[in-house]
């Protein structure tokens, strides 16, 4: 008994949709995204979605509770680097005072450096109200800092009298791989955050756009 030609046609067609089924990879089930996905981070990503742009991955770090400095002091995780610059005068976030250092580390994974095409530190801070904090400076990189190892530094408050504000801070891509993208870096490679020492931080945010 001869099969209906329709009914052939129908066979044929559900055979070819379970095999692309079978065969259709999970988009994120490793890092990155394909060209024209968006995927969260960091590796493994649940979910991706069609994303035209440079910027195809976007990656947000937060340290710190948003909770306008409320104590208790919320936990810093400064690097061995920045810590021996830190000393016994380092601050948390919401650590009241003044005449402490602030530090905190954040660590980027592998499958994000290389590939950088922006970034943004975002500090929300303020003075700590019985010093001076006009003279003092952010420092952005990777400890001990210096020509080479600095990403963005500068005045917290360039102008104007010190106020509790978010400051943004831009980081150069360029700098972001050279610096972490050295032979031998280590698979989570640190970016160090120093602030001096009359500011009193509630947290920050880091945000990274990679390819």
């Amino acid at each position: 008994m001869r099969m209906p030609l329709k009914a052939v046609l129908v066979l044929l067609l559900l055979l070819l949709l379970s095999t692309a089924a079978f065969a259709q990879r999970n988009p994120c089930a490793n890092f990155p995204c394909p060209c024209g996905e968006h995927c969260t981070a960091p590796a493994d990503a649940p979910y991706c979605t069609a994303d035209a742009g440079k910027c195809k991955v976007t990656t947000t770090y937060l340290h710190g509770e948003m909770d306008s400095f409320a104590p208790p002091d919320d936990p810093t995780t400064p690097s061995t680097a920045l810590m021996a610059i830190l000393g016994a005068t380092k601050s948390q976030y919401d650590t009241p005072g003044c005449n402490r250092h602030f530090g905190d580390t954040f660590t980027i994974p592998s499958c994000l450096r290389c590939n950088f095409c922006g970034a943004k530190v975002e500090i929300h801070l303020k003075p700590c109200g019985g010093s001076d904090p006009t003279n003092d400076n952010y420092t952005i990189g990777v400890a001990p800092f210096g020509s080479a190892g600095t990403i963005a530094s500068g005045r917290i408050w360039p102008t104007g009298t010190p106020a509790e504000t978010t400051l943004v801070i831009n980081l150069d891509p360029v700098k972001l791989n050279q610096l972490l993208c050295k032979p031998h870096q280590p698979i989570h490679a640190p970016l160090d955050v120093y602030l001096e020492d009359d500011v009193i931080v509630d947290w920050v945010r880091l945000t990274v756009y990679s390819q």
